[in-house]
């Protein structure tokens, strides 16, 4: 009889097995391969867990503009337009520009900040941020100087419009770049003039005419030596008699009676 056949009869046909090959020992094989497998998979797990995270971080600026200008101004006056730029984001910003316009005003001049690189008016200009870049919550101002029109242009806006971008790092908030201000226009300058009025008074002085005279020759009066009437001082119409008109008839009536009483005296004589 074999190791393995049984010598119980039939009654132990259905006895199991215990060999090294029997059904058992496959199955606690097994078993103890499946448990070697998840320990295995158990202790990587806890390795991975074990080791630490490193952070990833993303550079990033916050390039924001705000500015003010005044709200009226006169033909032909000078006025500021004034910007402020600021980084507002957590990183420096290394690489972006500052762009100015200018309508309606004449554009005359622009200061800025030291490193920063700017292009001439006339009415666009560009200012790169300089190499040094614009460290996190850094700011820096730029003022435009401008001319108002000189005429013809009254009630017309005047505006500047200021865009601060940023090109390194990326700008995730690009909602505060652009700014415009408005300027308006009112009328002509104000302009202070004095006056002082001179009041002259002229004096006129009128002589007189003097009185006339008449003047009677001394001597006897004969005939044709009565006095011519005056003529000095005579009114300019009949209507009007002076009293040198009065005396000079009274005279002329005496002269005429003495050549009368002279004549008869004399014809008396020769008789």
């Amino acid at each position: 009889m074999g190791p393995n056949e049984c010598q119980c009869g039939d009654d132990c046909k259905h006895a199991p097995t215990r060999g090294l090959g029997t059904p058992g020992h496959r199955r606690l094989r097994i078993g103890a391969a499946a448990a070697s497998v998840v320990g295995l998979i158990l202790l990587s797990v806890g390795h991975a867990s074990a080791a630490p995270h490193t952070a990833v971080s993303i550079a990033s600026a916050d390039a924001s503009v705000s500015g003010s200008a005044p709200a009226t101004v006169a033909l032909d006056e000078l006025f500021d337009s004034t910007f402020t730029l600021t980084n507002n984001g957590p990183s420096a910003l290394t690489a972006g520009q500052f762009q100015l316009t200018v309508t309606g005003a004449l554009y005359v001049s622009i200061d800025g900040p030291p490193g920063w690189f700017c292009s001439p008016p006339p009415s666009f200009t560009v200012c790169y941020v300089p190499a040094a870049g614009l460290a996190s919550g850094a700011t820096v101002t730029f003022v435009a100087h401008e001319k108002a029109p000189p005429s013809n242009n009254v009630g017309y806006d005047l505006t500047a419009q200021g865009f601060f971008g940023a090109n390194a790092p990326d700008d995730p908030n690009t909602s505060n770049n652009s700014l415009t201000v408005k300027t308006s226009v009112t009328g002509p300058p104000e302009t202070t003039t004095t006056s002082t009025s001179t009041t002259s008074t002229t004096s006129t002085t009128v002589a007189a005419d003097p009185a006339p005279t008449t003047t009677l020759a001394s001597g006897p009066i004969g005939p044709g030596d009565a006095p011519a009437p005056p003529s000095a001082g005579l009114p300019s119409t009949g209507s009007e008699i002076g009293g040198t008109t009065i005396a000079g008839a009274a005279l002329l009536l005496v002269g005429l009676g003495l050549t009368l009483a002279g004549r008869r005296n004399h014809s008396r004589t020769k008789i």
